[in-house]
């Protein structure tokens, strides 16, 4: 669906986990001048069966690492 910003999604029988990346938004924000800047970002949104996947934290710190 263009412009969501999440989804909930469903783990089905057989998988792990569900990755979701969202829409891109751009937000404002003050650079290292103090000028008024844009920047693009998108949210990322997983979800697992806690019964395989342990530490959802590190999973999507090591997907921002790597998109960057």
């Amino acid at each position: 669906m263009p412009g969501a910003s999440s989804w909930n999604v469903i783990v089905f029988p057989g998988q792990a986990c569900i990755l979701c990346l969202c829409a891109t938004q751009e937000e404002l924000f003050l650079d290292s001048e103090a000028k008024i800047a844009t920047r693009r970002y998108i949210n990322l949104a997983i979800t697992y069966d806690h019964r395989i996947v342990n530490g959802r934290g590190t999973i999507l710190q090591e997907i921002r690492r790597a998109i960057r």
